[in-house]
């Protein structure tokens, strides 16, 4: 096959190839819609003790769900207690982006 056939051959080609792989799809189709959940965790429980045993069954949830999740390394939070003084705890914080919207 000489270089100018070969050329067309695959002009040719390339679009069936487009077609096959979706990049010819319809432009006014719908694009995959994609979630984007932040999820927040105290690190400690009401009485004090740890939560990270809840914490790592969070972290199982979210990568079965949605395949992955993005860990903050440090979340604080703070709220205004009934006598107005700031308290402040250290919490768990999550990125993630799924295809479905995580409940």
């Amino acid at each position: 096959m000489n270089k100018s056939r070969a050329t067309t051959f695959c002009f040719l080609l390339f679009p069936v190839f487009l077609l096959m792989m979706g990049c010819g799809s319809d432009s006014n189709a719908e694009p995959d819609k994609m979630y984007i959940h932040f999820f927040v965790a105290p690190k400690q429980m009401p009485d004090g003790t740890s939560a990270e045993e809840q914490i790592q069954a969070l972290r199982l949830w979210l990568a079965q769900e949605s395949g992955g999740y993005t860990e903050f390394s440090k979340a604080p939070g703070g709220w205004l207690d009934g006598e107005g003084h700031l308290q402040t705890e250290e919490q768990a914080a999550f990125l993630v982006s799924a295809p479905v919207n995580l409940k």
